[in-house]
């Protein structure tokens, strides 16, 4: 909706304002006044409509309400206790000492609850706590163990789990008064036992059953959830019945025989071990029903006749609610119902009548409050939405770098003010951005691009005297060390490592370094032969050993006697190969194929291995005995990607090699393919960056190796691949630079001095808009020009990154590229 008002000033000026040119005063007003007077008209007709319909359902759902209270409390007092004992069976070494000092901590959430705790001993060497009214006594082990609802003994024909704390039925305890006792103790407990895990004996806690009717008190006192809605001269009566139907105790009082529940219903009294015990018969179906719903852990509620537990309140509306109490018997184990709470009580008519005009008072009050005041703040929120989308925009534009124009749909004069300003700071940055970015992609390509010399790059001197390893980083100059003591030693090696780190290279260099260089150096690929020719290899035969051995042959091991056996990829060698190397390695002798007689051998192994042969051995796959008879001394190479700071004579040296057997110059690297050698993590390892950099070398052209020529993939026709920012011909400085100032005016050196005249014409005209199509581009381009060049044309500058192309088809449109 637009609203206008004209203001004449002066000489009859006629000035119009917009809705959205007014301040932000003005639009908070026209919001929250209507508003506010339509909340209190309807307030005032709400309070009067409200009928009492639903302050009754709510009257009802009272009582579920304060059952579940109790029944919860009631669980969370048995878990409390629970946690206790489990706490109290950590301690080490218990005994009545420790017992009573950690009794405090063990049940410091549960300790007014506790009647006694002890702990049966299959010896009959027990020990028993009584706690009353603050005091703490022990009680003599015949007291303790007397009887079979003793507390060391109600659980002693029990078949206990360990781990599992066991809820036991409910009983009543007498101890006269004696020295060690300060005054006679009569109390109904219900028993918590608990195996220990040692099988030593059982954690016994009483929890006290007298001091339980004040939980079940406490859903209508006044600091309790429900006490708001307590009402005064109504009657309400709790007691507590186990499954089996026996009702332990009442609420009220301090006797705990539940003599108000056994006026309204007839029945059995006492039970073996609790004589205060009651069960309705069974004629008392409704009383049955309510112990089986807890029974399925199931809560529920009805309306009943008040005469039948109050005769004082018959006139009054009366309900009995019941709801379980759970347990578990350990933490994290499903709770199960073991008892129930029931609850009745009667309602005052009068009072009900009270609470629904009080509730209507306290409930759409502060509704319409809460209405007014949430509205106001919406209010507030959709006016200032504008500037905080602004804020967003250039919080955003500073965090990510990248400027543009603001556009938010205007709401105000002030609003409008602000975009102004901001759109003109924007634009400023924008400028300096662009400039800013065009110089520094310049400078990064021409570093790039510029040659490094690594004719000063020390390579390692006199190859053969540093054992053929190339590099002078600290990884490389300790396998040197280690190569230089295991030449020393004279023991069998184990070299192990990844693929395309030079394991035989350093098996090589333990041979020329030690005594035997003078010697032969064989290599026996384990992995390349099957297993019966790898014996053979390894053992030799004797003439006529099988059908095609026509003469003698010695096999590596005598072949290589005075110096050095280099076998490649031994985890590969098979269960057999296995056992035949561990007894030619353990008496230096091998029996060749076809004869009983054993040769000594005078051969020094160097094994090899790209897998951990500790792990192939655990799974069985390799012999153990045979991996610690041949790591007698282990020498790890290390990957390329763990020394990089090799990688510039590694490339000289490979570079070198490559040329000379090329027969052609050495090149020279510039800057960003040595920075792309040094990040590329090379997985393929040395062998990886020697054949990239044979393979680049094939494929440069001129006397410097760009960072395009070094294609980890090549690609089928043998042409490289990827080609980064890195070592851009010069032409690419032009689009980068047109790239990175999208505002600024075309000019005609903007696309690069290699653009054909028909590309440089077109470009200069088509630059800005929505893009254009391949026949836009031909009318740009001159009328000379046919429907094929101009598609040549276009595939090149899209090549280039010049132009993007978007859809298929003639549908297909160009974008400048930034």
């Amino acid at each position: 909706m637009a609203l206008s008002m004209d203001f004449r000033l002066g000489k009859g000026a006629n000035i119009s304002k917009s809705f959205s040119d007014r301040g932000l005063v003005f639009h908070l007003a026209l919001l929250v006044v209507p508003v506010a007077v339509g909340l209190c008209l309807l307030g005032f007709w709400l309070g009067n409509r409200a009928g009492s319909g639903t302050l009754k359902e709510a009257v009802a759902l009272l009582p579920r309400a304060e059952v579940a209270f109790q029944a919860d409390r009631m669980t969370d007092i048995l878990s409390k206790v629970r946690n206790g004992l489990f706490r109290l069976a950590q301690t080490r070494n218990l005994d009545a000492q420790t017992l009573r000092e950690g009794l405090d901590s063990s049940f410091r959430e549960s300790l007014d609850y506790i009647a006694e705790v002890g702990l049966s001993r299959d010896d009959g060497k027990g020990f028993l706590f009584l706690r009353d009214k603050g005091e703490m006594w022990e009680v003599s082990p015949e007291e303790a163990y007397a009887g079979p609802y003793a507390a060391l003994q109600q659980s002693a024909s029990l078949s206990l789990q360990a781990g599992r704390v066991h809820l036991l039925p409910a009983v009543l305890i007498h101890y006269p008064a004696n020295k060690s006792a300060p005054h006679s103790l009569r109390k109904a407990v219900m028993r918590m036992v608990l195996p220990l895990d040692d099988g030593s004996g059982v954690l016994m806690a009483g929890i006290d059953l007298q001091a339980m009717p004040k939980a079940l008190g406490m859903a209508g006192a006044p600091d309790s959830p429900l006490g708001l809605l307590v009402r005064e001269g109504d009657h309400r009566l709790s007691f507590f019945f186990d499954l089996r139907g026996w009702i332990l105790f009442e609420s009220g009082g301090q006797e705990i025989f539940p003599n108000s529940v056994r006026a309204g219903y007839s029945g059995d009294l006492a039970r073996p071990g609790y004589d205060a015990a009651f069960r309705p018969w069974a004629v008392h179906e409704d009383y049955w029903r309510m112990v089986i719903d807890v029974s399925e852990k199931r809560g529920g509620g009805t309306q009943t006749s008040a005469a039948h537990y109050s005769p004082e309140h018959s006139g009054y509306p009366a309900f009995l609610c019941w709801a379980p109490v759970l347990f578990s018997p350990a933490e994290g184990r499903p709770a199960e119902p073991v008892a129930g709470i029931a609850l009745f009580e009667t309602s005052s008519l009068l009072l009900s009548v009270f609470l629904r005009g009080a509730n209507t008072m306290l409930i759409f009050v502060p509704l319409a409050l809460a209405v007014l005041l949430i509205l106001v703040l919406w209010a507030g929120r959709c006016i200032s939405r504008p500037l905080r989308s602004i804020s967003a925009q250039m919080e955003q534009m500073g965090a990510g770098g990248e400027f543009a124009a603001l556009e938010v749909p205007p709401a105000c004069e002030e609003h409008q003010v602000l975009q102004a300003a901001a759109n003109s700071v924007v634009t400023r940055a924008m400028s300096l951005h662009s400039d800013l970015e065009r110089l520094s992609r310049e400078m990064d390509m021409a570093r790039a691009s510029r040659p490094v010399d690594l004719r000063d790059t020390v390579v390692t001197p006199s190859f053969n005297e540093e054992l053929g390893l190339v590099g002078s980083g600290r990884a490389i100059r300790e396998i040197r060390e280690q190569i230089r003591k295991a030449a020393r030693a004279g023991t069998d090696v184990l070299v192990f490592g990844e693929t395309g780190t030079g394991k035989e290279l350093v098996a090589e260099a333990i041979h020329k370094a030690g005594a035997r260089s003078k010697g032969p150096f064989i290599s026996i690929n384990c992995g390349a032969l099957d297993e019966n020719l790898l014996l053979d290899t390894l053992f030799g035969h004797v003439k006529g050993a099988f059908s095609e051995a026509v003469a003698d042959r010695r096999g590596a091991f005598l072949a290589a006697d005075g110096g050095t056996l280099h076998l490649d990829e031994i985890a590969n060698a098979s269960p057999k190969v296995q056992q035949s190397l561990l007894r030619a390695l353990s008496v230096r002798r091998v029996r060749p194929l076809g004869t009983d007689h054993e040769i000594p051998f005078n051969t020094r192994v160097v094994a090899a291995t790209n897998v951990d042969l500790r792990d192939s051995a655990r799974d069985g796959r390799f012999r153990e005995d045979l991996y610690y008879r041949l790591a007698i001394i282990s020498i790890e190479t290390p990957p390329l990607r763990e020394r990089k700071e090799d990688i510039p004579e590694l490339a000289a040296f490979c570079l070198h090699e490559a040329a000379r057997s090329m027969g052609r110059p050495d090149l020279r690297v510039s800057r960003g393919a040595l920075e792309f050698m040094t990040t590329h993590d090379w997985p393929g390892n040395v062998r990886e960056f020697k054949n990239c950099l044979t393979r680049a070398m094939a494929f440069a052209d001129g006397d410097i190796l760009l960072r395009r020529h070094i294609n980890l993939k090549q690609n089928a026709n043998g042409s490289a691949g990827e080609q980064s920012a890195y070592d851009a011909p010069e032409r690419e400085v032009a689009r980068y630079a047109s790239d990175a100032a999208p505002l600024s005016p075309a000019r005609d050196d903007d696309f690069g001095a290699s653009l054909n005249e028909r590309q440089t014409k077109a470009m200069r005209l088509l630059r800005g808009g929505d893009g254009f199509s391949r026949a836009e581009y031909e009318a740009a381009a001159g009328a000379e020009v046919s429907s094929r060049t101009a598609q040549n044309d276009l595939r090149e500058l899209v090549e280039l990154g010049i132009l993007r192309k978007r859809g298929a088809g003639p549908g297909t449109r160009y974008f400048v590229a930034g």
